[in-house]
């Protein structure tokens, strides 16, 4: 395995994607169309498909787009396959705040990353309303 900066970049755009209003557009570009895909969250979510996700990142931005504080953020490459991993600090214009991890596995379509598979938990002692 080897330190990947194509998919930190990619990461690192997508959480400017989600700041500036645009979640939607940029997971659909993102997110794969395989079969296979998958997000877990940590209150029961389990999205068996893309539409889901996107739809879920519409209803998160309802109030307007977070800002986003990258704590750490780690990815990682060898062939077709990379993953990544990152804990964001957000925090919303109506006073919500929550630290959030993130793992993704991507894999390379037609020579671009997608993720295939997302899994996202709060951290509880530094999530915060208000």
């Amino acid at each position: 395995m080897i330190d990947c900066p194509e998919i930190r970049d990619l990461v690192l755009g997508w959480f400017n994607a989600i700041q500036a209003g645009e979640a939607v557009p940029a997971a659909d570009a993102l997110l794969s169309e395989d079969e296979g895909f998958v997000a877990i969250g940590e209150h029961g979510e389990w999205l068996g498909d893309r539409e889901s996700l996107i739809e879920a990142y519409r209803a998160l931005t309802v109030s307007g787009p977070p800002e986003i504080r990258v704590l750490a953020l780690e990815a990682y490459c060898e062939g077709s396959v990379g993953w990544a991993a990152d804990a964001v600090s957000a925090a919303w214009k109506d006073g919500r705040r929550a630290v959030i991890r993130h793992t993704f596995v991507l894999h390379q379509e037609e020579r671009a990353w997608r993720i295939v598979h997302a899994h996202y938990s709060e951290v509880p002692s530094v999530s915060t309303r208000g």
